[in-house]
């Protein structure tokens, strides 16, 4: 008897699991969708359901209050514009707040394109959210249903892992980070980088310049060595004049020394404001060596860039490529590494695995929002841009100038705003051309670029207002003026 009533106590507490799974059961969510298991759990909780067509409809965006309710809430009215679709941000930030507003360290870099920070950073540090590459967490996008329910369980797990920047991030962008900064080393992500490589690399994008000249020099270096200046130049500025030395020089590169290098000259180039706490530094950091190194390694914990899911910078372990790599790739996020002229605002890198241009190799770097199609056609068949980058950034201003003189016989009413981007002018033996942003502010008649530009050689009629134009100035640069008389609008393309 007490078999019997067991095996139909047994038979009960099945049947309504077999029942719940059994109506899981959408003709567009599969067995093989990669969110199925994640949807019939929400559903076996009764927090989701298919709609009465009888469908999922995975792909559909999921709305602020429909992510709540997934969530368990349970009153539309408690959640602001509840039938907006919700971004990945927002996401984030629910569910940042329904598990208590944590804290967590991850690299500020994934989370510059939201308003709550704190809660990007928390959902990526413990693996909820990672991105197509382990970077990029498209934070404006919306989700769906289907990405909103695959959150939600992973925010639930109780086995959540500490994610480590350095261990996610694709290493496709890795060394598409290498490349853009012209280290001229092929990248090998376990391979060690020497004091002195690390120098160069650092006085490069430092000084915006592939080849240094060393203006700020005290004196020269007295040993040689391949690196010499650039090892010089930085015991001089950061690390202490005790580090101009041939063995430090060929001596691998600290972690912490890493950091702090490239934290310091970070704060060069950049575009924006920059801040650092010299109250906080990296838990296993030792005492900087001076005032300067101090500034760069704090600067560098300040504004968020971490390699591992803790407060730590594994300071006395031998630097390798991929380290710098991801060092440099969060320093250009937060603070851009490069500069446009005209608009005054950082040139960040473009950090993704798609539409990357083939020949990125002809440019000193690829900038994130310029259109591909800027990089993909070619300036002066044949010429290298990369070639060409020095001489530009040097005279960037004359360039800014140039470009506002070309502007003077605009129509009346017409106001134009130009972006000067070092990177992208080539020069031949015949012709240098820039190739410049334009954004048209005002234009109440609504002229084509053709009539705004009336001495050009355009093929066809661009109306618009955001391009990129080649402006040939018809003789090499050789001077530091250059003649508007001859410079002719030559090609455009759409921005």
């Amino acid at each position: 008897m007490i078999k019997r009533i067991l095996a139909c106590l047994l038979v009960l507490a099945m049947v309504p699991t077999c029942l719940a799974f059994a109506e899981i059961s959408f003709p567009d969510l599969p067995d093989s969708h990669w969110a199925h298991a994640d949807v019939s759990k929400m559903v076996a909780d009764g927090r989701v359901n298919g709609f009465p067509d009888g469908e999922f409809k995975p792909n559909e965006n999921v709305t602020r209050w429909q992510f709540v309710k997934m969530m368990g809430g349970s009153d539309p009215d408690a959640t602001s514009e509840p039938h907006r679709p919700a971004t990945r941000g927002e996401a984030c930030e629910f569910l940042w707040e329904k598990a208590g507003k944590p804290t967590a360290i991850a690299p500020s870099a994934v989370a510059v394109n939201t308003v709550n920070k704190d809660a990007a950073v928390w959902a990526y540090s413990v693996g909820i959210m990672n991105g197509d590459d382990g970077f990029n967490l498209r934070l404006d996008s919306t989700l769906t249903r289907a990405e909103a329910a695959a959150l939600i369980i992973r925010s639930e797990s109780g086995e959540k892992k500490a994610n480590n920047f350095i261990d996610t991030v694709d290493p496709k962008i890795l060394k598409k980070v290498w490349d853009a900064f012209g280290t001229g080393i092929e990248y090998d992500e376990n391979r060690t980088i020497s004091n002195g490589e690390l120098s160069i690399i650092a006085v490069r994008y430092g000084y915006e310049r592939r080849n240094p000249i060393y203006k700020t020099l005290l004196k020269n270096p007295e040993f040689e060595a391949e690196y010499a200046k650039a090892m010089q130049l930085v015991a001089q500025e950061c690390l202490g004049e005790d580090k101009a030395t041939k063995e430090f020089h060929d001596a691998d590169a600290t972690m912490q020394d890493m950091v702090t290098v490239l934290g310091f000259y970070a704060m060069k180039p950049a575009a924006s404001s920059i801040s650092y706490s010299p109250a906080k530094n990296y838990l296993d950091a030792k005492e900087p060596a001076n005032r300067f190194a101090e500034m760069g390694i704090k600067f560098a914990r300040h504004n968020g860039v971490f390699l591992y899911a803790e407060d730590k910078i594994d300071a006395e372990r031998t630097a390798t490529l991929k380290d710098v790599a991801c060092v440099l790739l969060q320093l250009d996020e937060i603070v851009g590494l490069h500069q446009s002229a005209g608009v005054e605002k950082p040139l960040k890198i473009r950090k993704t695995l798609y539409g990357y241009p083939e020949n990125a190799a002809d440019y000193a770097y690829i900038v994130a929002d310029v259109p591909a199609a800027a990089y993909t056609t070619a300036i002066i068949s044949g010429v290298k841009p990369a070639d060409t980058y020095d001489f530009a950034n040097d005279l960037k201003d004359n360039f800014v100038s140039f470009l506002k003189r070309f502007s003077y016989n605009i129509p009346m009413g017409v106001k134009l705003e130009w972006t000067f981007i070092p990177s992208l002018v080539a020069e031949s033996e015949t012709d240098l051309v820039v190739r410049a942003g334009l954004k048209i502010l005002e234009n109440p008649n609504g002229l084509s670029l053709n009539e705004i530009f009336a001495k050009n050689t355009l093929s066809e009629t661009i109306t618009g207002d955001s391009f990129y134009v080649d402006i040939s100035v018809g003789t090499p640069f050789v001077d530091l003026t250059i003649s508007t008389e001859k410079a002719k609008l030559t090609k455009a393309i759409i921005g």
